[in-house]
This record gives C-alpha cells, structure tokens and sequence, in this order.
C-alpha cells in the first residue's frame, strides 16, 4: 500500500504540489524564482538631466568590421568598472556617467583581447565620440592541467588555473544576462513539465507549452544574500518543499563567491574536450546548498553548459544522481549569449507502507522525478532567423511478422504494418506509418522514451502492443525497429502447452463502431459424425451428427481466448450479446456474422469480430 505525502516542488516561478500521482498548480508564493539563468538583471543607470555620456562604436582593429555584442563599461578614476552594457547594431554604444570627471572605456568580448582605452574627461550634458578598435585574440584553455588531487580553494585562494576558467566563464555569464535585460532578441520558447521514472528517466507524463516574445524576463532569482542565508531548499508553509536555483546574477555576484569553492574538473565521456570550474559549499554551511560545474570549450574557451545538484536534501534519498539540474549556453553571431536549454530535476516524495513480523512499517521513499525545463525553438534579430532549433528526430519501421498465412499454421515472412501508430508514451507524440511500414516523428524534446504501437491486429491477436525505450537528441535522429511478435511466440504466449489434436483461436469482438464490446461472449461450434454401423449394435442405425462447442466472455477489452479448439475439422465462430438471443421460436438476436474456418494441429488462427448496432431489419 502506498500513502503519497504532499510535496510541493519550484518550478520555475510557479509552486506545484504534489498529491498522489496528480499535479495541481498552487498559489504564487510572495517571492518569486526562475531557475537556471533565465533572470533578468538590472543594469540601468538613471540619469540625471544634464547627463554625461560616451558614445561611439567597436570595431575589429583588423578589418574594421563593427564588433556586435562587445562587453562595454567606464572604468572610473578609482580603477573601479561600472555596471556594463553590450554593444548594439553596427557595433555601437552609449555609456552614460554618473557624475564628471575622468573615465576610461573598457570592452571585451569573447575571441578579442581586452582593450582599455585612455583617460577621457566628461563634461555635464557634452557627449564625448569615441571610436575603439580591438584586436582579435584566439582563446584556449588547453594549456591548463588538472591535477589528480586537488584542494577546493576559495576566491581568495582561487589559484591561476581556476580564475583563467572562471573570468571566460564570467564573459559568457555576464554577456548572457544583458542579452536577457537589453531585449536584444525575438524568440519562441517552449516549455514542458514531465514526470519521469526515476531509475531510467523515460517520461511517463508530459505537458507543454509554447510562447514568443523578447528577451527580457522579469522573473528574477531570490536575492543572492537571501539565498546565501536560506538556502536553496526551504519548506513551503502549505506542505512540502520549494527549491531554489541561482541565475546569473546569483552566479556572478560576492555572496556566491564567498559561500563557495572552486576547483578545475577535467571532462570526461559526454564532456570529453571541455575543461570544467567546479563549485561546492564552504566547509560550515548548513543551510541547504547546490554545487556543479561550468563547463567551457578547451579549445575556443567557450562556454557550453552547467551542472547543477541541490545539497542537504530535506529527506533521506538514496541516490540523488538523476536530480539536478542542466543550462545550455549558445554564442550567436552578433556576441549576444542566451540560455538555449535548460531543465530542472526535483524528487517526487512518498509515503510507502508495509507489513513484516505483524508490524506495520512507513518509510519516505522517491516514487518520481519531476523536472521542468524550457528550450528556444528560433531566435530573431531584427525580424531575421539567426538560430533555429526543431527538436529531435524519431524514425524507424514497423514489421508483422504474425502474416494471416502464419497464423494459420502456414509458413510467412515478416511484411510492414501500414496505419499503425507510434505513440511516445506519456506524451501527445505520435504519427502512422506509410505503405511501407516506415514513419518519421518530428520536433520532439530531448529526452528519453518508451515507443509502442496501437493497431487493430494487435487486439485481434490478443496480444499487447511492443515497446521499446528510445533516447531522442534535441538535435538529432534515433531510429528504432517494432515488429509484431511471430506466429509461433505468440501461440506460446497464449496456450504453451497445446494437447495433440488441438489448435488455438484467439481475437476480438467489435460493435460497428470499432469500440470493443466487453460484455459480449464467443461461440465455438463444431460436429462429430457418426456413420451408420458406428458407435452401437444396431448395423442399421442412420446417419447422426453431434454438435459440441465452447462459450466463453471476454476481458475489458473485448480479446477472447480459446486453447482447446479441435484441429483440422471446419469448427464455426460466432460472437453475441449477453441477453441478446432467445428461444430458437422466433426471437431476435444481435450477433457477428458466422464464421467457418479450420486451424491445422497446433496450429492458431486470429479472428476480428463486429456484432453491428441496432438488430437487422425485419
């Protein structure tokens, strides 16, 4: 017996609590998060009326190009930057002061080197052009070593290798909050919610979502000082827990630095090529934490994507391996840097009872996984497509091997299976396949499911449908193969221990409407002979028949079974409704068509009935 306890889960702004196997959505709570980098920062400076300002554009010191998406600030008198902005169209950009005086202009970008122009001298409400050029600077981790035991070191303590790592993850971070907070960009994004099994993640539910819009969001990270005292796991006072996650302000600012240590991770199997700035609490924190790893490109120093897990879970987990969280980082061709995927994986909490010695024992066990995550399908810049992303591709065919001459006891080969359909389980995915028994399945997220067929051959042979698991790429194809099991596997399936003399039957009854009839019954009649001189002393004795048969009900879904139905003899097959029939004077009837047919020895044969709605016409 299994008793859910409610748990509630933070997924992305909104709280959801979970209650059984169902999800409802619950009210907003007073502070808001978004997990995973999608906040927006706030950047902007007020000006005063007679403002100061630098304006101008970057360009590439080589080819005179205009740099786009260029990191840009004033660096004040005091060395101290102040808050920066990204460069625009043609590589431009303004940079108001906050007061006069003098100033340098600081920019940088990711494949440039960092460029510090000379002291210029601000006036109230006089604009000051200045043109930058910047020179190209290949960028490249690979000279950086990890060793095989490393110490975690804090900011202060970082070491050479660790800040190389984290100030090209830095660009990339702050780059990416900006292109969120500048609106820089048109996207479509879609978002789903899934419930996952939480040994092989195979998606048993899934809701999604679509919408378009700019690139500012103004959902924001709970406060880094807020979370630094709180933690990222808190108890939700309408039950259970919400979690937490930074954004890339949360990231990027002093709280996070200090609650935290660094190391430099090599990358190995799926991050094979990328060096990583791992990060995990302080020794002392007890509040509930997360710790990961940025991942950067060696070669470019580019920054591809983060690893996420929570820390001091609320409840005893056996393994937390599946639980976390992922962000996928993306250049575009303008500098601008975006979150192109992310998800968040949290635990579905139970409840579970049983019984041993004459007790009754309660333990809290992790019946689920619910991860919520969200992917921008196209990415616009002035009304023109410079990223696009359709989803993964699902391909592959479907076989009978159970042809009407196998099922009969007679030698086939496996043939394709026109109109069935693939349905991804859990899902609205789902297609047919053609005359050939092939299909194509488009624009499915990433991830990991469980294929099946639904086909009316497949109730007429009783059998349930073929599965199998697939794992999708966002940004690839799988292919996989079904097929109908063969005439013998089936047989063995239903009557594996068929008599000599005998064959088996099995199939499904059918209103004219294709809906199964469950309350219907099957017929199997068939006739002995006896010859005169037969069976008795009487030599003079007629000519007699004998009839014998078998009645049977079928399950839920209207699928009869028969395993000891006489071989190689004509035997007729009938299905009717329960109440339907009446005495052989003159009643009406609702019944299948008859049907005769004969199975060879150990041999079986699949029928399709239809009892038609309505009795026949007078």
């Amino acid at each position: 017996m299994i008793r859910y306890h409610r748990q509630s889960r933070w997924l992305g702004g909104f709280s959801w609590h979970h209650e059984g196997r169902r999800l409802r959505p619950a009210p907003r709570p007073g502070a808001l998060s978004v997990p995973l980098l999608l906040g927006a920062i706030t950047l902007g400076l007020a000006l005063p009326a007679q403002a100061q300002e630098v304006r101008g554009i970057v360009v590439d010191a080589t080819s005179g190009a205009p740099v786009e998406g260029g990191l840009i600030r004033l660096v004040d008198s005091d060395g101290d930057p102040l808050p920066p902005r990204l460069t625009g169209t043609g590589g431009s950009y303004r940079l108001p002061a906050p007061a006069p005086g003098l100033y340098r202009v600081q920019v940088e970008r990711i494949g440039y080197r960092q460029t510090l122009s000379d002291p210029v001298e601000l006036v109230a409400g006089l604009p000051v052009e200045l043109r930058l050029a910047i020179e190209m600077q290949p960028l490249a981790l690979t000279g950086i070593t990890v060793e095989g035991s490393q110490r975690c070191r804090v900011r202060q303590d970082i070491g050479q290798a660790a800040a190389r790592v984290w100030e090209e993850a830095r660009r990339a971070l702050t780059a990416t909050a900006l292109t969120s907070e500048e609106e820089i960009l048109r996207f479509r994004l879609v978002r789903w919610k899934r419930e996952l099994d939480p040994i092989h993640l195979t998606v048993v539910t899934e809701e999604r979502s679509e919408h378009a819009g700019a690139s500012a969001n103004p959902i924001e990270s709970l406060p880094a000082e807020d979370l630094q005292e709180h933690g990222y796991i808190r108890p939700n006072p309408e039950g259970g827990h919400l979690y937490f996650a930074p954004d890339a302000r949360v990231l990027l600012s002093d709280a996070f630095m200090d609650d935290h240590c660094f190391t430099v991770e090599e990358g190995r199997r799926e991050n094979e090529g990328l060096v990583g700035l791992g990060f995990q609490p302080v020794p002392g924190r007890t509040v509930p934490d997360v710790e990961g790893v940025l991942w950067l490109d060696r070669e470019t120093a580019e920054l591809r994507h983060l690893e996420l897990r929570h820390t001091r879970h609320p409840y005893e987990i056996q393994t937390t391996r599946n639980l976390g969280a992922r962000v996928e980082f993306e250049g575009l061709p303008n500098g601008a840097w975006i979150v192109r995927r992310w998800w968040i994986r949290m635990p579905i909490m139970g409840m579970t009872r049983s019984r041993f010695l004459d007790r009754n024992l309660e333990s809290v066990q992790m019946l689920g996984i619910l991860e919520e995550g969200a992917e921008i399908s196209d990415i616009r810049i002035r009304e023109q497509v410079v990223a696009q992303r359709t989803g993964g591709i699902l391909r592959g065919m479907v076989m009978d091997s159970s042809a009407v001459g196998a099922s009969e006891g007679i030698a086939g080969v496996p043939r394709p299976l026109p109109q069935a359909r693939i349905v991804l389980s859990g899902t609205s995915y789902a297609t047919e396949t053609d005359a050939s028994g092939s299909f194509e399945l488009e624009g499915i997220p990433e991830g990991t499911y469980r294929a099946f067929i639904i086909h009316p051959r497949l109730d007429s042979l009783a059998i349930n449908s073929p599965s199998v698991e697939v794992e999708v790429d966002g940004d690839g194809a799988a292919e996989i193969f079904l097929a109908l099991p063969s005439a013998p596997s089936i047989q063995r399936q239903h009557c594996p221990e068929l008599e000599d003399g005998m064959a088996a039957l099995v199939g499904q009854v059918l209103d004219s409407e294709d809906r199964p009839l469950r309350n219907a019954r099957v017929e199997v009649t068939w006739s002995e002979f006896q010859l005169p001189g037969q069976g008795g002393r009487d030599a003079r004795a007629e000519f007699r028949e004998t009839v014998d048969g078998i009645s049977l009900s079928l399950d839920s879904r209207g699928r009869f079974r028969m395993c000891a139905v006489p071989a190689d003899r004509p035997i007729r097959l009938r299905a009717l409704l329960d109440g339907d029939t009446e005495s052989a004077s003159g009643g009406r009837e609702r019944t299948s068509p008859t049907e005769t047919l004969t199975i060879p020895e150990r041999g079986m044969a699949a029928r399709l009935l239809r009892i038609p709605n309505g009795f026949p016409e007078d």
